[in-house]
């Protein structure tokens, strides 16, 4: 049901998510100019769906009306979001595991937002709850307001849906697992008998590897140099220390130290704790650019 009633407008009543209003029911204004507004086609909540059923749901769209890039990423960010309206239909796949959400954002044509249509946000020419109190709102000024609404509502989604660096909990989680997995094996092990490291690079390709030097068999030796990507004054791997940033590749690396079931190695003074190390290499998600980093710093080989 859509009810519009004001001093300046007629009342419009259109019945069914899908019906669409045409310039043809709407009568003049006081003004002189008529109000042209449109119903978009019903949407669909996130589910599974064959190519047919696909085909026949996108084929059923038709591009009528403007284009506000806007609204259709916040509707998109809102059916995606693990908080929002929608959390019970996407907090947590069906495995229990995490989801990775991805949001493909397509549309018909350039941002159009004239003053003289009815939108979501009522009829801008006076109701300007986009443009504001200053000034006549023009097409040119709400174009840009929009597009930097759609800005604004990108970083958010991103924001509220994705993992960052800076997730303390989705870092945690990981641990976490890491730890039910092995306490499967040895239900004794404390917090204290776990740790963990990560180290982030650049790409793949610099995962795990050592500085590039000019050394003899890629050997940092006397006489020779090598380039010092982390400005750490030691030839090691490059990698900054943690999880890192968009895009970044993580080394990431668990230490399990533990006592054996069977000691036998103490009947000849061996050690009475042992230790299990397991190494990984994680990207993490893209919910910015990567940055950039220094090319490094050429040093001597000690």
């Amino acid at each position: 049901m859509f009810d519009r009633r004001a001093a300046d407008l007629p009342a419009i009543t259109l019945e069914g998510a899908e019906a669409t209003l045409r310039d043809a029911d709407i009568a003049t204004s006081p003004y002189g100019a008529k109000v042209t507004t449109y119903c978009p086609r019903a949407s669909r909540l996130l589910g599974t769906m064959t190519e047919s059923a696909f085909d026949t749901y996108a084929d059923s769209m038709q591009a009528v009306g403007n284009t506000y890039h806007d609204l259709g990423m916040a509707w998109g960010a809102r059916m995606l979001s693990p908080t929002g309206m929608w959390q019970s239909e996407n907090s947590t796949a069906p495995n229990g595991r995490p989801i990775s959400r991805h949001l493909i954002f397509m549309t018909d044509g350039d941002m159009y937002t004239p003053p003289e249509v009815y939108s979501s946000h009522a009829y801008e020419k006076l109701d300007r709850r986009v443009w504001g109190n200053s000034g006549t709102p023009t097409e040119s000024g709400l174009i840009s307001r929009h597009n930097s609404r759609f800005v604004a509502m990108c970083n958010a989604a991103r924001d509220a849906t994705l993992e960052s660096s800076s997730n303390v909990t989705a870092i945690g989680n990981i641990d976490a697992k890491v730890k039910q997995a092995v306490r499967k094996i040895d239900g004794n092990l404390t917090d204290s008998n776990f740790q963990f490291t990560r180290r982030n690079f650049a790409s793949f390709s610099d995962a795990g590897k050592m500085e590039a030097t000019t050394g003899p068999g890629n050997a940092c030796a006397p006489g020779f140099t090598y380039i010092d990507k982390n400005n750490s004054g030691t030839w090691d791997d490059g990698a900054s220390g943690g999880q890192g940033d968009a895009n970044d590749v993580t080394l990431y690396t668990a230490r399990v130290t533990y006592e054996p079931i069977l000691p036998i190695n103490k009947l000849w003074g061996g050690a009475a704790m042992h230790t299990i190390t397991a190494s990984t290499v994680l990207r993490n998600q893209p919910w910015k650019e990567q940055q950039a980093r220094n090319a490094g710093i050429t040093r001597d080989c000690p």
